[in-house]
């Protein structure tokens, strides 16, 4: 009895143990694809963040390095009239350098960022 249903169960049996090795191979094959795809994506965004922190210690050293502008002190024009700007009441504006670096820096991270969502 055991020999008859030996013989019908082993050929389903080896079936079986075939689909499961075709199944493994497949897990295998898809982990180390997805392994070094993120191995890929990390060492990107490692590069792209050493050349960031780079760029901020250069930008951060040259704007120690350069003296700070002064705003220049404006009085209001003597003649002044609610019609807005005109030669006797003129529009003074003073421009101060040192506003521009917030600027840059946000637009550094705004392309990592960027640069981040293209690479997911």
């Amino acid at each position: 009895m055991i020999n008859i249903v030996s013989g019908i169960l082993k050929p389903e049996l080896e079936r079986v143990d075939g689909s499961v090795a075709v199944a493994l191979a497949l897990v295998q094959a898809v982990s180390s694809s997805s392994l070094s795809y993120q191995a890929s994506v990390v060492s990107s965004v490692e590069a792209i963040l050493k050349v960031f922190k780079e760029e901020i210690i250069t930008f951060v050293h040259n704007a120690h390095s350069k003296p700070s502008v002064e705003r220049e002190h404006t009085t209001p024009p003597r003649y002044t009239t609610s019609k807005g700007t005109t030669p006797a009441n003129p529009l003074v504006v003073s421009v101060n350098p040192n506003d521009e670096i917030p600027w840059q820096i946000l637009v550094i991270i705004q392309s990592l960022l960027v640069l981040r969502i293209v690479i997911m």
